[in-house]
């Protein structure tokens, strides 16, 4: 039985002891489109305490979302009880009460296609013309995007999300109301995710949108780089498509250390070309990386296997390759001499001989 025929049975033995119960969202949604399902959500007209007294596997939540979590037959479901928004907190976080209805608890979620139902027997309650939506490939807002972009600026993230994610254009009256810059008031955690997220999309419209309104005028790097992206049509790293452009990464932005050392990494074989110097000491384990991003970036297109071939080819690979009696060195002075020798190896200066290197520490020809 997959996770949906859980799903339904869940909602059957709700009913049976008296209680509406649905699926809702994105599982509903996910399922016209023939779209792998993965988290359901159910929404009922049950509290978490007498849903606690049917199922024996209940995790409580907190009585401020209505909600709680159930494991049934090996898999999890977030259960919330009908509820209604009041009021908004900080453009992001409602303050909710509970509700009597299911077209009560529908009209407060953000897109037609998110307000979908299925019950017990498979049924889809459509209150607002969702799958209509969805055949023409449309995101549209349920009430006046305005208002609701203003109550939750996340819902701006989401619409650019679902329009890569889908292909789904956004309707006129969402495009419209990108000139308030709700997404000013999002902390920039969320801008990052976002953009991570849109990166790893098979579409970019979201990124088209971005683009042609500066949606994210307010985050200029993340604008920039967002704008790159879809110009370059690169995707796969986009903070080093930056660096490779700017030579840089801003030091007040949050990428971790690791995404940081990837995007220089990879940003610097491109930089420098594939030289020999950057095949040398550069992390071979980007390679394949580099060359995709270096022909995004330009119109004379490198071969993987060619650049492969050219490191291979490469006079030394270690210093352990260079051709000296090290004895003659002091230790204090090997780091120096050894990166002076790989230098003038590496760019032709001197063959890697004996004798040449020899004359090289003498004479610095």
């Amino acid at each position: 039985m997959d996770k949906l025929q859980i799903g339904l049975e869940i909602l059957k033995i709700l009913n049976s002891h008296f209680y509406e119960a649905y699926l809702v969202g994105g599982a509903v949604r996910d399922f016209i489109l023939k779209r792998p399902i993965s988290d359901i959500d159910i929404t009922t007209n049950a509290k978490p305490s007498a849903i606690a007294q049917i199922f024996e596997d209940v995790h409580f939540k907190g009585d401020t979302y209505l909600s709680c979590r159930i494991v049934y037959l090996g898999s999890t479901f977030e259960v919330t009880s009908f509820r209604r928004d009041i009021s908004y907190e900080d453009h992001r976080h409602p303050i909710v009460e509970e509700a009597s209805t299911l077209q009560e608890d529908l009209i407060r979620r953000d897109f037609t296609m998110n307000a979908l139902a299925m019950n017990a027997k498979g049924e889809i309650i459509d209150l607002f013309h969702g799958r209509e939506d969805m055949e023409n490939k449309v995101i549209r807002m349920i009430g006046n995007p305005m208002l609701r972009f203003k109550e939750d600026a996340l819902r701006v993230v989401r619409a650019l999300q679902f329009s890569s994610r889908l292909n789904f254009t956004l309707d006129k009256a969402i495009i419209h109301s990108f000139s308030q810059n709700d997404v000013q008031f999002l902390k920039e955690n969320y801008i990052k995710e976002m953009l991570d997220s849109l990166m790893a999309a098979p579409f970019d419209l979201g990124l088209s949108y971005i683009k042609e309104y500066q949606i994210l005028s307010s985050f200029p790097f993340y604008q920039v780089v967002c704008e790159e992206a879809y110009r370059y049509h690169y995707r796969k790293n986009a903070y080093a498509l930056f660096e490779a452009i700017h030579h840089f990464l801003p030091v007040n932005i949050l990428l971790s250390k690791k995404e940081r050392a990837l995007a220089r990494d990879i940003s610097y074989f491109v930089r420098k070309k594939f030289d020999a110097i950057s095949l040398y000491y550069g992390n071979e384990t980007c390679l394949e990386s580099a060359v995709e991003l270096y022909n995004a970036l330009y119109k004379e297109k490198v071969q993987l296997e060619e650049i492969q071939r050219k490191k291979a080819e490469l006079p030394i690979h270690t210093p352990k390759d260079i051709c000296i009696d090290w004895s003659w060195i002091s230790s204090s002075q090997r780091g120096i001499t050894t990166k002076k020798l790989e230098n003038a190896i590496l760019c032709g200066q001197i063959k890697n001989e004996f004798k040449s290197i020899k004359n090289f520490l003498e004479t610095g020809e």
